[in-house]
């Protein structure tokens, strides 16, 4: 037995259970890194990367804009017949619409694709009432504020509980 600061004993088992402790944390750190990258570090928006078309939707025209913030702007070639402004959920990429807004495009509908500077996240919420009884439902969302770090609540919105599951 080894003899550690102060004069207490400390075993061989001991240190076998600070050694696979230490390996466990190592471990769980190197994976919140690798998970945490792919969300914090977001790779630049290339349009057409995503972008499956066909020879109707290839002749529209596709630009990121600028207008107060980044926005693909999807333009038919012809007459424009209907604005179509979508929005892209969660930790999604712009992009990956692109073929949406073509498509649309191709019909006659111009679609604007706004670059969310911000992800969302759950920062609370509520119990249901009534039907909802027992479950979380009113979720509130946050995104961070890049002033101050701070989290700033943007809003509330209903989990999407089916009456199948509440039943």
């Amino acid at each position: 037995m080894a003899q550690a600061e102060g004069g207490t004993k400390v075993g061989g088992r001991g240190r076998r259970v600070w050694r696979i402790v230490l390996v466990v944390v190592l471990i769980a750190a190197a994976y919140g890194i690798g998970v945490a990258q792919s969300i914090l570090v977001r790779p630049p928006l290339v349009l057409g990367q995503d972008a499956v078309t066909d020879a109707q939707s290839a002749a529209v025209t596709v630009t990121l804009d600028d207008v107060g913030g980044q926005v693909i702007h999807v333009a038919p070639t012809g007459v424009r017949r209907l604005v179509f402004v979508f929005y892209p959920g969660g930790l999604v990429r712009p992009q990956a619409y692109e073929w949406l807004g073509r498509a649309l495009a191709a019909q006659g509908v111009e679609t604007w694709i706004p670059v969310m500077p911000f992800d969302l996240a759950v920062t609370a919420a509520e119990w249901g009432y009534g039907r909802r009884e027992g479950w979380l439902s009113n979720l509130h969302l946050a995104a961070r504020d890049p002033r101050n770090g701070a989290l700033v609540m943007l809003g509330k919105t209903f989990k999407g509980l089916t009456d199948q599951i509440l039943s």
